[in-house]
Formats: C-alpha cells, sequence, structure tokens
C-alpha cells in the first residue's frame, strides 16, 4: 500500500495462464485493469507481460513503477499514477547519453527488479549496445 491513498499495484494471471499476467491497480476497493496482455503502451509496442520482482513500492504521491516485456522481444519501465494511467520511462531502442538502450531492467547474470523513491527517481539495470555487462541507472524525473 502507498502511503498517499492506500492503493497497490498488483500483478495477477488468470487461471491456468502460466505467464507473468498484468498489471492491476486495487483503487477504491475495486481492481483496475493497467496493463494486460496485447494492450497498446505509451510509447509504442504491445504488453506482453510483467518480468519477475517488476513492480515497485508505491511512493507519497501514491506512483509505481514496474518493467515489462513487450512483444517482439522489447522491454520497458512505466511509470503508474496515482489514477493508474501510465507513462514510458524508458524503452528498449532508446538512444541515451549511454548509447542505444537494448535491455530495461534485467542486469548481468539476469539480475531484476526496480527501485523507485519519493523524489520520483527510477534505479534500475539497463543494458546499452557496445557496452559489455549491464549498467546500473538512476533516472530523475525532469520539472515541466
Amino acid at each position: 500500500l502507498n502511503e498517499e491513498n492506500r492503493n497497490v499495484l498488483i500483478g495477477g494471471v488468470r487461471k491456468g495462464d502460466g505467464s507473468n499476467g498484468g498489471v492491476f491497480l486495487l483503487m477504491d476497493g475495486k481492481l483496475q485493469p493497467v496493463a494486460v496482455p496485447g494492450q497498446v503502451m505509451p510509447g509504442g509496442g504491445k504488453y506482453l507481460s510483467r518480468k519477475p520482482f517488476s513492480i515497485s513500492f508505491g511512493n507519497q504521491r501514491g506512483q509505481y513503477v514496474f518493467l515489462a516485456d513487450l512483444a517482439g522481444g522489447g522491454t520497458a519501465a512505466y511509470l503508474v499514477q496515482d489514477d493508474g494511467t501510465l507513462s514510458l520511462i524508458l524503452q528498449s531502442g532508446m538512444m541515451t547519453n549511454l548509447g542505444r538502450i537494448t535491455n530495461v531492467g534485467e542486469g548481468s547474470s539476469n539480475a531484476e527488479g526496480v527501485g523507485f523513491n519519493n523524489l520520483g527517481q527510477v534505479a534500475l539495470a539497463v543494458k546499452v549496445a557496445g557496452v559489455t555487462g549491464a549498467q546500473l541507472v538512476v533516472l530523475t524525473p525532469v520539472a515541466p
């Protein structure tokens, strides 16, 4: 539960479905889908499944971050607002000052996970084209 509004972001699967399934927000006692297989995601691509250990704790603003596998082999990190709306944080294929991102959220030796704090900073592993191993990055939001 987050401190702002007692919502909780959870991962779930349909009975008999062996995938990592969807991401759902329990808000006001109701479960609403945030990302489900086949859904077109912000920034492009279709949601395939969530990565293991991929949902952050909620912050004081009631926001969460989760990591996803996309159809076609892409990966991405998304911000979930307190009302369940999504925005893209980082997606494989994007160019950064480190180079082209080839994987979001999975590091060397299959290390996975995401950290998120009350300043809106996101910590996660990324793989960069031409760079050996994974890089741990901390992404800081910029003021609009």
